[in-house]
């Protein structure tokens, strides 16, 4: 029994022993596969490649040779690491260099350089429709119900954005809504037909500002002959919805840019919507009703005009901001003084909604260097 307890013992560590050899085996492979492996890099380390330059390994020598070569040969070469893993990395250009600035650069290159040419354009105005005709001559007519009407249908048929690019080429409709937009309003409450010549006003500028909100309708309406004039009148009269539309219908112009110097070129208007920025809430809230016996509806009233005006201050603003990203109506923004203490004033009072924008403006005024001198 001991000698075949014994035997079976040496059965079972046989087989032991042979997957040791075998593991010394594999590992005397592999070292001799690495020893190989150690041998062709010294052999490629001593031949390298021609025209190969090695990273520089420290900080001190990187700044060494960059004094010593030329910046732009710097940037022409590429450095390769060694061969990891069987793969090799490469970095191309490893380092940038931002270009010279120009110094004493003449203003008046930067205006010519930046000026954003007005290219000449043919408005494809087409034979308005029917439809479209009546409203027309309803709109230039003498019957203020009747003009009252076709201003109102023109409206509804802005609002839809299908129909503005019909609406904008149909010749003679926007002519006949800036006739209207540009009437003269007398006494509304003693006379009815005054009224309704309030409300077609109102109506077609609220056409004016839907139909300036398509990109492809904007040269077309700022060219209009008269509208220009039309709205800065009525931003020096009124202060109440034909002003929201006015500031409204300007700053969805003013988004494109060869619009800007168009706009810049009317006399007194960039004024006017910065002195509407500074204190159009002030002025009107005081106008509005002092009294301290104010009934309810009146403060509800009060309440309606003043979210009004807050609206009339943002289209301002919005306009305002618009034109400063143009340099060279940014010149001409800088050179009235009213227009940059205006700004300056939003700008200083953190309470302001418009504090931000006003910043803004201002940053884009200071990116011409004839501004800052």
């Amino acid at each position: 029994n001991v000698e075949s307890s014994l035997t079976e013992e040496v059965k079972v560590k046989k087989p032991d022993d042979s997957g040791q050899n075998q593991d010394q085996e594999e590992k005397v492979a592999d070292e001799k596969q690495d020893d190989k492996s150690d041998s062709e890099s010294e052999d490629e380390g001593a031949q390298p490649k021609k025209n190969v330059k090695v990273r520089p390994s420290t900080i001190k020598d990187l700044l060494k040779a960059l004094k010593d070569e030329i910046p732009k040969k710097v940037q022409e070469t590429d450095f390769d690491t060694t061969k990891q893993n069987g793969t090799s990395v490469s970095f191309m250009e490893l380092l940038s260099f931002a270009p010279s600035s120009q110094t004493n650069r003449n203003h008046n290159d930067i205006l010519r350089k930046h000026s954003k040419m007005r290219k000449n354009f043919e408005s494809k105005f087409e034979a308005p429709k029917q439809q479209i005709q009546e409203l027309i001559d309803g709109a230039m007519g003498t019957s203020m119900s009747r003009r009252t009407n076709a201003c109102g249908t023109i409206k509804v048929m802005a609002a839809q954005k299908k129909n503005a690019t019909m609406l904008i080429n149909s010749s003679g409709l926007i002519k006949a809504l800036v006739f209207v937009a540009g009437e003269k309003v007398g006494d509304v409450e003693e006379d009815s037909k005054e009224k309704d010549r309030e409300n077609a006003r109102l109506r077609a500028l609220a056409s004016l500002a839907l139909l300036s909100q398509p990109k492809q309708g904007r040269r077309i309406i700022c060219e209009q002959e008269g509208l220009l004039k039309c709205l800065a009148d009525i931003l020096k009269e009124d202060r109440g919805e034909p002003a929201l539309h006015a500031c409204s219908i300007i700053a969805a112009l003013a988004k494109t840019e060869e619009n800007r110097d168009f706009i810049a070129a009317r006399k007194g208007l960039l004024k006017r919507l910065s002195t509407i920025l500074r204190n159009s809430i002030e002025t009107d809230a005081a106008s509005i009703g002092s009294c301290s016996d104010v009934e309810d509806e009146d403060r509800d009233s009060e309440s309606t005009k003043e979210k009004q005006l807050s609206s009339i201050r943002l289209n301002a603003c919005a306009a305002l901001l618009h034109m400063s990203k143009q340099c060279s109506v940014a010149a001409k923004m800088c050179s009235d003084e009213k227009i940059v203490k205006n700004v300056s004033l939003i700008g200083k009072d953190t309470s302001d909604v418009l504090h931000t924008k006003c910043i803004e403006i201002i940053c884009n005024l200071t990116r011409f260097p004839g501004n800052i001198d």
